[in-house]
């Protein structure tokens, strides 16, 4: 997709941008070649105030679906000052990037493309850019008890003097300066991030099934990058985000499917699916509601739980509600273990859950897409364990073995019950975990995360499981395209 910087002023941009391109506001509004095509387009104008060139700018490309930075709900909330309530969740990154200047009570800063050329504030104009995509904005910070964001604008081109359009330019490319080996945003269709975290020791996807997704996105006619916490602010370069990281709501990944989705792209795994899936109180819940087969689970809080340790049949599960990786889970053979460890896990949440423990040799795993089955895994425990993880073991003898079955090998009542389960938390990529109890299934828990690696996933369907995901991906934009 092409990258457009729209401006009234082309002529202050002296030098050519790498990965975009400089046009006249005027010219987009007015020239019949910017009404067709997909565009992303940057709008610098001087002002996005009512019926000025910027705000027709912004207007007229949302009618032709294209791609526009700042949205309006970002100019909305630099106007209304909601920043306030938006900087709230990280007023700890706030605070530690002004600590060193606790000696002022007044900062301002010209940021460009989230970058600023005043020495010191680097993380704090990448913070800012992160909440609030505008391409050229100042930002005013006062301190009084502690520092806060006094005042976010715009800013405009004729503001920024002849000395610092060097540095506007540098830091302009350095933002556009995304290449990938295979093939150039120019020719692709649409843009793919991938989010990863290659320090996690137990990501989702491991490299070689990453490299995977990579190829098939690039087969669909997808420009795919691989980006990291780090590169929040380059969301609204994308059309479609695929977070392959392990999700929690408290957690950057939270925020980045949180923000996608405000910019406008696919998402998978979608905030509300992260929300749903993570919390196993949740999906107790909506298994009973939904009539949907699950162990015995009751919800403790510290005043029941000793209560309830007195009659719980033993052993019993105790889980963390947003517990995952079999971390946060344990096994409680009598009373005092129950007491003892209940008491650990109350340390982190208010609420705990405790299940009927329900031995196997494996736990069924169904993948899902777009509501229909994508691959069956047989999980079995560990060695000597009763998880499929055992997290005092290190290395490949930390995991079961894996069997992975054609979907028309595995019982019908299993598939059914996992599409069941994943049809009230959305259409996305989800991991079923289903156990055979008495000739039944039992849904154990829906995860948003499902693994995927190379050699085990996608032993049965290789390169076409890949190629399914990025098929979905491209389906769901062009609907959007489409609405």
């Amino acid at each position: 997709m092409a990258n457009l910087i729209v401006t009234e002023n082309p002529e202050l941009w002296k030098e050519p941008i790498e990965g975009a391109t400089i046009v006249s506001a005027k010219e987009y509004l007015s020239d019949e070649n910017y009404t067709k095509g997909r565009f992303r387009i940057f709008n610098v104008c001087q002002s996005y105030r009512y019926q000025s060139f910027g705000y027709y700018v912004s207007l007229l490309s949302e009618a032709r679906k294209h791609t526009i930075i700042p949205t309006t709900k970002t100019v909305l909330e630099m106007k209304a000052l909601s920043a306030r309530l938006i900087l709230s969740d990280l007023d700890d990154a706030l605070q530690k990037c002004l600590a060193p200047f606790n000696d002022s009570t007044n900062i301002t800063l010209s940021i460009y493309f989230g970058k600023t050329a005043t020495p010191g504030h680097e993380k704090l104009a990448k913070l800012i850019f992160g909440l609030f995509q505008a391409p050229l904005v100042k930002a005013q910070f006062q301190k009084k008890e502690k520092w806060y964001l006094q005042s976010i604008a715009s800013l405009p081109t004729r503001d920024i003097s002849a000395d610092e359009w060097p540095q506007v330019t540098t830091f302009t490319r350095d933002y556009f300066k995304r290449a990938s080996p295979k093939v150039s945003r120019k020719t692709s269709k649409f843009d793919l991030a991938i989010l990863v975290n290659e320090s996690e020791e137990t990501p989702p996807s491991d490299k070689k099934a990453i490299k995977k997704f990579i190829d098939a996105g690039i087969d669909q006619g997808f420009y795919v990058e691989q980006i990291s916490k780090e590169d929040f602010s380059l969301l609204p370069q994308f059309d479609a985000l695929f977070i392959r990281e392990t999700t929690s709501v408290n957690h950057h990944t939270f925020r980045f499917a949180q923000r996608a989705e405000t910019e406008g792209l696919v998402v998978v795994d979608s905030a509300d699916s992260i929300l749903k899936c993570t919390n196993k109180i949740f999906l107790f819940e909506l298994l009973k509601r939904q009539k949907i087969n699950a162990p015995g689970t009751t919800i403790l809080s510290k005043e029941t739980a000793q209560a309830i340790a007195k009659t719980a049949s033993y052993p019993c599960i105790l889980k963390q509600p947003d517990s995952y990786f079999s971390l946060g889970v344990t096994k409680a053979d009598n009373h005092d273990e129950f007491i003892e460890k209940s008491k650990r896990l109350f340390e982190s949440s208010e609420l705990i859950l405790m299940q009927e423990f329900v031995p196997t040799d494996f736990d069924w795993r169904v993948g899902i897409l777009d509501n229909q089955p994508l691959y069956v895994c047989k999980y079995f425990m560990a060695k000597s364990h009763w998880q499929i993880m055992n997290w005092k073991t290190k290395g490949m003898k930390r995991f079961g073995n894996v069997e992975t079955l054609r979907v028309e090998e595995a019982p019908a009542g299993v598939i059914q019950i996992a599409l069941k389960a994943a049809k009230h938390i959305g259409d996305g990529l989800y991991g079923v975990d289903v156990k055979t109890v008495n000739g039944k299934p039992v849904v154990i828990e829906v995860n948003d995360n499902p693994s995927i690696e190379q050699g085990v996933e996608d032993i049965v369907l290789k390169d076409q499981l890949y190629e399914s995901v990025m098929k979905y991906f491209m389906k769901k934009i062009e609907e959007r395209i489409r609405s």
